[in-house]
């Protein structure tokens, strides 16, 4: 298993006055307008949050681990329904400040299998993460290598598909353009019939709506 934690610097900045106690002294000369406008102190300035903080890497990674067990079932199904499944399976989270993954990416996948890349994202997503610091949302990745037990699938280009991978690309394409994905990616297991036995997806966006990457 490999695991990646990017962790993003902060950008806080405070301005904050405090007012002191000093020994009565004489009264000041009278000011002019000028001066008392001058000697006045400036005003605090809001504190700004980034929009992206720090996470907690030994937290992340612990909580990554305690996920594991429910990504293996997930895996554990998905051979049940085709015993070939295998392939490197990359993950991406936000985590907002609550500690909630509010928007879960399969950014990378040979699994092929869209049921079984749903049940990992739902595994990520329940309970809570670590909170990011100095920021809105923190950004955890990870990535792990399936690795099967059968005869592994042999590998296809897209292009022995002839006119029907052209449609298909377009098809996809389409989906990109409708969903505002910056990638999207389909893995496919074809029988020996030129059935599609099964598919999944991997896609690459800013797009904050889990709803509309979904």
């Amino acid at each position: 298993m490999v695991t990646r934690l990017l962790l993003l610097p902060t950008a806080v900045a405070a301005m904050s006055l405090a007012a002191s106690c000093a020994p009565a002294t004489p009264a000041a000369a009278p000011q002019n307008e000028t001066t008392k406008k001058r000697d006045q102190p400036a005003p605090a300035g809001p504190k700004v949050t980034a929009e992206i903080g720090a996470l907690a890497e030994d937290e992340v990674q612990k909580t990554f681990r305690n996920r594991m067990p429910a990504i293996e079932k997930c895996l554990d199904a998905g051979r049940s329904r085709l015993d070939l499944l295998a392939g490197k399976l990359g993950m991406r989270l936000r985590v907002d400040t609550e500690g909630r993954a509010s928007l879960i990416l399969i950014t990378e996948s040979g699994l092929g299998q869209h049921e079984t890349e749903q049940c990992i994202r739902e595994a990520l997503g329940s309970g809570t993460w670590p909170r990011p610091q100095g920021g809105q949302n923190g950004i955890a990745t990870q990535s792990i290598e399936v690795e099967t037990a059968e005869r592994p699938a042999v590998p296809w280009s897209a292009d022995a598909l002839g006119t029907e991978g052209d449609a298909l690309r377009g098809a996809l394409g389409d989906c990109r353009s409708q969903g505002g994905l910056s990638r999207l990616t389909v893995t496919l297991y074809v029988g020996t019939e030129g059935q599609v036995m099964s598919a999944g997806s991997s896609v690459e966006t800013e797009e904050l709506d889990q709803a509309k990457v979904d």
